[in-house]
């Protein structure tokens, strides 16, 4: 799902890239009816460049889609995601796989989170940064890429008067309303507003990232990531790259965030039954 509907055809080995997550002695999957059954949650990591990686068949052909699916509109993000997927890059690179069925509550995520970072640690697997392709949903006309025009768009600096017109125009769009013609990529800086993370705890990994860029779906035609059919939206990926050792804190903080909720879910089951006993 995070490399695209067709990376089949363009990813030679793919079978071998499941064998691979398969294999290995860290990642984890969640399954619900059995052991034959397809997960509804997995967490795990697929070597991307550095010398334990190399005899992996899938790593050149993996670390290519990837390099030719991604941009920025940023130069010098552009070139620090190409250094860092280069063929004669010296780091260990790994991609971090997260996916889950978007019904599958978020907590989910924070042991899978813990159990890798154990995991990876017990083998002693060195990891110097991860990247992760985002399923974010989008509004219709939004090509992610954040490239923009001078249209005097001053972004958080712009007026309050400025900002209202911006988000009525970003609203009308989403409702399907006629607006005023306006530059393809104006429309698309502005519709990166309304761009929201489709799991929750990817926002808290894009706030310790070291640049982000923009993973393209597909090679051809649409690129919608098939994770929503509401009109005027579409799904699409943002890559993010995010040092390792900065992981540990993040997964500390969705752990403390899955206990509040517990907690909360909790004081409302008692106030229920309080209520009921009136």
């Amino acid at each position: 799902m995070a490399l695209g509907p067709d990376a089949g055809d363009q990813l030679q080995g793919l079978v071998d890239l499941t064998d691979v997550v398969l294999s290995q002695k860290f990642g984890t999957g969640v399954k619900c009816d059995g052991e034959e059954s397809d997960p509804y949650a997995i967490t795990s990591l697929v070597g991307l460049t550095g010398p334990q990686w190399g005899t992996n068949t899938t790593t050149a052909p993996l670390r290519d889609l990837l390099r030719t699916r991604s941009s920025s509109s940023v130069e010098a993000d552009a070139q620090r995601l190409e250094k860092l997927l280069s063929e004669t890059a010296t780091g260990r690179t790994a991609l971090l796989l997260h996916e889950r069925l978007i019904n599958m509550p978020w907590q989910v995520s924070a042991p899978l989170f813990r159990l890798l970072l154990d995991e990876v640690a017990a083998t002693k697997t060195k990891v110097d940064t991860v990247v992760l392709l985002c399923p974010m949903f989008r509004p219709d006309g939004d090509d992610g890429d954040g490239a923009e025009e001078d249209d005097g768009d001053q972004g958080e600096d712009a007026p309050p008067a400025q900002k209202r017109a911006k988000a009525a125009i970003i609203r009308d769009q989403l409702l399907g309303k006629k607006a005023k013609k306006a530059k393809k990529k104006t429309v698309a800086k502005r519709a990166e507003a309304l761009a929201a993370h489709a799991y929750l705890e990817l926002e808290y990994l894009e706030k310790i990232a070291e640049y982000t860029f923009h993973f393209k779906h597909a090679s051809s035609g649409s690129e919608t990531d098939n994770m929503t059919a509401l009109q005027g939206v579409k799904g699409s990926r943002r890559g993010l790259v995010v040092k390792w050792s900065k992981l540990a804190a993040v997964v500390a903080e969705l752990e403390s965030l899955v206990q509040e909720s517990e907690a909360l879910i909790t004081q409302e089951r008692v106030d229920h039954d309080d209520d009921d006993d009136e």
